[in-house]
């Protein structure tokens, strides 16, 4: 950690985190490199000390014509990320990207919020907010890239939170082959003299249900709205219902909807018009039944939908979860003491009079604490017991979701929180994929569902039902609702 002097990267005067290397190419990733597994509720942050910002940065003067990566979470995702997020400043001159530079895997909940990416290649090597190249296996929905919100505009007018390029770059995916759903940017890349996109750079995949506040720099006439080419490797690229944000200066009330900025906005841009694409302005982004009747959406701040209404409110649902300097100790086995730290909520701000996502900003927070150890009698491994420490949320509330990662954890976890009548209030959260070919017969089908099931968009396989009783409905729930307060929620799933 150094306040740097180099100025070949561009890198004078800043703090940073560095990484010198040799190598021909470098991959980096916050927490791993290549996922192949499972990240969940994971946060990643560079932090600022004495009032100065630390950037991550990459020296591999080896590696400057060759292909490199760099993600805020992995360098290369073909496994699953979901519920996450990441605040980092990254400066470097190679493939860069909020989350993940390649993704051939899962990525859903998850954003990119509040940080910088400058990336200063003279080469091929580009930046994008959320995922620089997209893959025809790679599935991207739920998920976003920001910079700070206020409740009194539509976008975000955070000047500290940008993506800078010396070269062509994207707000949200430089390349997309595969599939992105219900996503969306609101990160200012007006810092760029080079074109930029404010969603996809080129697209030969799907694009569906998602938008773009981003605001680009005006009279760079080669940058586009939302998309610049919708082909990429001879795959022709689909859009479904996407749009994106413009505005003209001294603006009318147009339908009862406000319709006015300050400034000229995504004004002269290039005029692609590809089908699926269309721009709105402030007052046709919140008439939402008349452009959004696609999205799921509920009309008021809630959770039972993959969108909501954002009117500038605000709610404790919605709440960022603040680690303070206060400490607890906590007993564990034989008197051993666990120190645990104590978690402020902060409210979450969202945009004014706009569609807002629901599950990424719906934040958890699980501390378990060790309690005991025993030896299995019959296999001689070592079981580890956790108890839920009474600093977080209670497991299974809305901000403590139950996890689900495979066939076993989607029986007991709904099973054993069933009460007498079968009824289930609790919330759960799929991770990955569930494959019941090994697993047998579910029980699941007595299962009156009352809370929020969000699935990130993954699949349930291979599931059997079968039973020797009486039965007049069946399906893997009994039913989903219970009451009007009660009503239930299972959405981003696909059962096969």
């Amino acid at each position: 950690v150094s306040m740097d002097a180099n100025d070949d990267y561009g890198w004078n005067g800043l703090y940073t985190v560095k990484f010198i290397t040799t190598a021909s190419s470098f991959n980096f990733g916050a927490i791993v490199v290549n996922n192949q597994g499972i990240i969940t509720n994971c946060n990643v942050t560079t932090d600022t000390v004495g009032g100065n910002e630390y950037y991550v940065v990459v020296q591999a003067n080896n590696a400057l014509n060759s292909t490199s990566y760099l993600g805020g979470i992995t360098a290369s995702n073909s496994g699953y990320i979901t519920n996450s997020s990441v605040s980092i400043n990254m400066k470097t001159p190679y493939y860069m990207a909020g989350v993940a530079g390649q993704n051939s895997g899962k990525i859903a909940s998850t954003y990119f919020k509040e940080g910088k990416l400058i990336n200063n290649s003279q080469q091929d090597q580009h930046v994008a907010g959320f995922v620089v190249n997209n893959t025809t296996s790679g599935q991207i929905i739920t998920s976003y890239v920001a910079g700070g919100q206020t409740n009194t505009s539509i976008y975000s007018k955070d000047t500290d939170s940008y993506i800078q390029s010396t070269i062509a770059g994207a707000g949200f995916v430089y390349q997309n082959s595969g599939y992105i759903s219900d996503c969306y940017t609101d990160i200012t890349l007006s810092r760029t003299y080079s074109d930029m996109a404010g969603f996809a750079y080129y697209n030969g995949g799907t694009i569906k249900n998602s938008f773009s506040l981003s605001v680009l720099r005006n009279n760079v006439t080669a940058s586009a709205g939302f998309a610049r080419f919708n082909t990429l490797d001879n795959l022709t690229g689909t859009f479904i219902d996407c749009y994106y944000f413009y505005n003209q200066k001294n603006g009318q009330v147009e339908d009862g909807f406000l319709v006015q900025e300050e400034e000229d906005i995504n004004t002269s841009v290039i005029p692609i018009n590809y089908d699926g694409i269309t721009r709105l302005n402030a007052g046709d982004f919140a008439n939402t039944s008349e452009y959004f009747s696609n999205y799921s959406y509920q009309s008021s701040i809630g959770v039972n939908a993959v969108w909501f209404y954002s009117s500038g409110n605000t709610s404790s649902t919605f709440v960022d979860y603040v680690p303070t300097a206060e400490k607890i100790e906590v007993a564990g086995e034989e008197g051993q003491l666990q120190t645990n730290t104590v978690y402020a909520t902060q409210l979450k701000t969202f945009g004014l009079n706009r569609l807002e996502l629901v599950s990424p900003n719906v934040d958890s927070l699980s501390i378990r604490n060790f309690s005991y150890s025993e030896v299995d009698a019959t296999t001689g491994e070592a079981i580890y017991h956790y108890i839920d420490a009474s600093q977080a949320p209670n497991r299974g509330s809305i901000h403590n979701p139950r996890i689900i990662y495979d066939a076993n954890t989607m029986e007991s976890e709904i099973l054993e929180r069933n009460s007498n009548t079968n009824l289930n209030t609790d919330n759960y959260r799929l991770v990955s994929d569930i494959d019941y070919s090994n697993y047998g017969l579910s029980e699941l089908y007595q299962t009156i569902y009352a809370g929020v099931f969000e699935g990130n968009g993954m699949e349930v396989s291979q599931i059997s039902l079968v039973s020797t009783e009486n039965l007049t409905n069946a399906g893997m729930f009994a039913q989903i609702g219970y009451s009007s307060s009660s009503r239930g929620s299972v959405k981003n799933l696909t059962i096969i």
